[in-house]
């Protein structure tokens, strides 16, 4: 998979559950190539990666409210196939986490015999209740996108302390992803690259 974004505006209430709520920009924004695996957008809290992963991702945003070209696979495409195949790790779509709060992981997860499960059952967290998820939310929120059948997953932006914190479960996501042709897109501070380094990720600095 491959997406290109040529000439983004864009302008959306980027929301964290620790960071509240923040107003973020895009003006005239490009970036080109982002493959399947982890594409790592460094940039400030305010910077345009949020912004582009909100954009793409966050269904609770309007279409009407951002502007560009949107390339899949070579083709020009609107705003909405992509966001029809997309997922927002840990948002509130009318919604999974929310909607299920004390529901446990394995209640809600199917069975599956591949990597992310075998780890999340080997540390116990298929026996957590939503609610209890604590560092392990990105992940869970991830697999669960995935079994919904999502192809491209935005994250929230992330601090460089977050980065290091979640650095191995980012690069089992990562592996996942190449694996099974997903597209994730990961905004993060500035100088997380230090934590996120290696062939696992591929790296966009200050944008």
């Amino acid at each position: 998979m491959n997406i290109t974004l040529c000439g983004l505006y864009t302008y959306s209430h980027c929301r964290h559950p620790h960071i509240g709520v923040l107003k973020s920009y895009c003006r005239d924004f490009s970036v080109k190539g982002l493959r399947e695996g982890v594409n790592v957008l460094t940039c400030p809290l305010n910077g345009n990666g949020w912004g582009l992963s909100n954009c793409l991702c966050n269904k609770s945003m309007k279409t009407t409210d951002a502007e560009g070209e949107f390339f899949l696979n070579g083709k020009n495409v609107s705003l909405n196939v992509l966001r029809r195949k997309s997922f927002y790790i840990c948002g509130s779509e009318p919604d999974l986490l929310q909607r299920l709060t004390h529901k446990k992981v394995r209640d809600i997860i199917s069975a599956n015999d591949d990597e992310i499960f075998r780890f999340l059952s080997e540390n116990g967290i298929t026996d957590r209740e939503l609610t209890n998820l604590g560092n392990w939310r990105y992940i869970v929120s991830f697999y669960l996108g995935f079994q919904k059948g999502a192809r491209i997953f935005g994250f929230p932006w992330i601090s460089a302390s977050q980065a290091e914190i979640q650095a191995e479960r980012l690069r089992l996501i990562s592996d996942f992803a190449k694996k099974n042709d997903l597209l994730v897109i990961l905004p993060c501070e500035t100088g997380s690259e230090r934590f996120l380094n290696g062939s696992e990720f591929r790296l966009y600095k200050d944008i």
